[in-house]
């Protein structure tokens, strides 16, 4: 099942595919995905991927990736 919910300015979706799993962010204007958010990889840790693969994250999300 996925949710997905546009912005307001509609290019831009987010969606939802299981509870617990990633945000990905898609921009339908210039067919482009723009990232993932995932909110809980374990515990309060939390990351953020671009596009070009380059991460933000909590202090030990580090942790948690391969």
């Amino acid at each position: 099942m996925c949710d997905a919910h546009w912005l307001p300015d509609d290019r831009r979706a987010v969606t939802l595919y299981e509870p617990g799993g990633p945000y990905c962010i898609y921009d339908s204007e210039r067919d482009a995905w723009l990232g993932a958010i995932y909110p809980r990889l374990s515990g309060d840790q939390y990351v953020c991927i671009g596009p070009d693969g380059h991460w933000r994250g909590s202090e030990k999300a580090a942790e948690h990736l391969v």
